[in-house]
């Protein structure tokens, strides 16, 4: 799939030591807001109690061992 503005995606943190809130390792709601490439977009993270920014964010199958965060598309139900 093609990520595009406004699609809501999977976000994980891979260390939650490097979040704040507390934040387990997901999977969090996650709307797209920007698109910079195919593995690369900006997120607006739903958390329980906060939405947040988590800037630029990488697609799983692209991300490095210390990316410490990224995004899936969810199973299809």
């Amino acid at each position: 799939m093609t990520p595009t503005v406004g699609r809501i995606v999977h976000y994980y943190v891979e260390d939650a030591r490097k979040q704040t809130s507390g934040m387990g390792q997901g999977p969090y709601a996650a709307i797209i807001t920007r698109v910079l490439s195919n593995v690369v977009v900006d997120l607006m993270v739903l958390q329980p109690a906060d939405v947040r920014h988590a800037g630029s964010v990488i697609k799983l199958e692209e991300a490095s061992e210390d990316s410490g965060s990224y995004w899936t598309w969810p199973p299809r139900a």
